[in-house]
């Protein structure tokens, strides 16, 4: 039995890959709320009357139960004697693509004379997946003042992220687009992806609480007893999905009640500059020393001085400089790769997520012996067992060599690129710092911010490092123009 545990989102390691072999994924906590099923039996039951048809689209991925939230809302309608139809449209790729599902319902089969939901005419839409509530074809079948929303916040990546690193779903303009067709009475919204998984220790339980969550503000116009049945009658983790569904509409009711039940955030994000300023100087401590660090806040100090004479209360400069100045010394090395892989959270993470009796190997390429280039130019990872972490353990040890004449690392053309730029940014701070006007600062703080942009390992570094020094030039004469077109003015 073999799982591949990609760390490549793991904030900690980057972007190698370990192998788990042997073992069980752990089944994840699922929180068993006090008073639970006493206070679901309290909720208020929305009216469910239909006049005419009724038009409901669920939109959502493909495999993770779209089109099981339109069968069930379809069968829990003719368990009641009411006319229903769904017609799901898929796309090509049925597992993670574009998955509608065109849910008419009617007090009687004679109310409904189609399947298909025309233009302008939804009542209702149960977006699941936010690009896909936003899609062409769900958006034309929205009107204002007459369909309202209920949406899921989650952000669940696309192709384009894997084609383009700087992808981005633009998920506030989407909310902002959905919220301005329909109304802001109209919309709501909520993270059901991380309710489900504190809930019930699983985001496939997502979309029924989506569907809980709608019901319960009449978006569904079936009763309770019949989605019960329905839910049921589908035969799959049927407490789970009807747990889900009336948790999701103890969201809508009871959100306080929900609150006090969600697991805790394990993960504070950085609040502010100062937090910031605080996480840089804590982590590049742990990285090399005091000193270090203190590198690291003397040219900030520097920076945050010089912007404040130039225009008072004015930190965006300071943020800028920053991220960029520890983005750079904060070099994922040999050395610090050996150090997060023995600092305890690698365990911690494998534990939380593994159980049994388990293997851990490594996926590394280390550039100096010998690593070969597969068919893209990229290197190509050797595979070391579990005795690799002693190797780690000992090369962790051996940090204090970093930057000097015995360190071996230091010889390949990537480390000597990547402390090269740390000596350059701090000379082009200094050029910037004499010259720094309320004229010239958005062209600084541009030219400054620019080196975040060189990002990734091995051939994609460097072809970003190469891509950066192309743009340095005219960044840099932006800053200086900017002056000199003052000064004449």
């Amino acid at each position: 039995h073999r799982i591949k545990l990609l760390t490549v989102q793991h904030k900690f390691i980057g972007n190698r890959i370990n192998t788990i072999e042997g073992g069980t994924l752990k089944k994840p906590d699922v929180r068993n709320a006090d008073g639970f099923a006493a206070e679901v039996a309290l909720l208020p039951e929305p009216e469910t009357a239909v006049t005419g048809a009724y038009d409901l689209l669920v939109g959502g991925v493909g495999g993770t139960g779209v089109v099981t939230i339109g069968a069930v809302i379809t069968m829990a309608a003719h368990i009641e004697g009411k006319g229903s139809s769904v017609l799901d449209f898929m796309g090509f790729a049925q597992k993670g693509g574009t998955v509608l599902s065109y849910v008419r319902l009617a007090n009687s089969p004679d109310g409904l004379n189609q399947v298909r939901i025309q233009a302008g005419s939804a009542d209702a839409l149960v977006g699941c997946d936010m690009v896909v509530a936003t899609g062409p074809q769900a958006m034309k079948a929205l009107a204002k003042g007459k369909t309202r929303i209920c949406l899921n916040l989650e952000e669940m990546p696309t192709g384009n992220f894997v084609m383009d690193r700087d992808a981005t779903m633009r998920a506030d303009m989407r909310v902002d687009t959905l919220r301005g067709v329909v109304g802001a009475d109209n919309f709501h919204a909520i993270n059901a992806s991380k309710t489900a998984i504190a809930l019930l220790g699983d985001a496939v339980f997502s979309n029924m609480l989506m569907a809980g969550y709608a019901w319960q503000q009449g978006l569904i116009p079936v009763s309770l007893k019949a989605m019960m049945r329905a839910i049921e009658l589908n035969g799959v983790a049927v407490e789970k999905n009807q747990a889900a569904f009336n948790w999701g509409r103890m969201v809508w009711e009871q959100p306080d009640f929900v609150t006090k039940n969600l697991s805790e955030e394990k993960d504070k994000p950085v609040d502010g500059f100062d937090e910031l300023k605080q996480f840089h100087v804590k982590f590049l401590t742990a990285y090399e020393n005091t000193a270090y660090a203190n590198r690291y806040s003397k040219l900030v100090e520097r920076v945050a001085d010089a912007e404040t004479k130039v225009t008072a209360g004015a930190t965006s400069l300071t943020e800028a400089v920053a991220r960029s100045y520890y983005k750079l010394l904060a070099i994922k090395d040999e050395y610090e790769v050996a150090r997060l892989y023995t600092d305890g959270s690698f365990e911690a993470e494998i534990a939380k997520n593994f159980e049994g009796d388990f293997k851990i190997k490594y996926h590394v390429a280390p550039a100096l012996f010998g690593t070969k280039n597969g068919p893209l130019g990229r290197p190509v990872k050797r595979v070391f067992g579990p005795w690799f972490k002693g190797a780690f353990q000992l090369l962790n040890k051996m940090k204090f060599l970093r930057g000097t004449a015995f360190d071996i690392f230091g010889m390949h053309h990537e480390r000597k690129v990547q402390r090269s730029m740390i000596i350059d940014y701090e000379l082009l701070i200094e050029d910037v710092l004499l010259t720094l006007s309320a004229h010239n600062m958005d062209a600084a703080e541009k030219l400054l911010s620019e080196v975040q942009n060189v990002r990734g390992y091995g051939p994609i570094f460097i072809e970003a490092y190469e891509s950066y020094k192309q743009a340095l030039p005219a960044l840099l004469e932006a800053v200086k123009h900017s002056n000199e077109t003052e000064n004449a003015a």
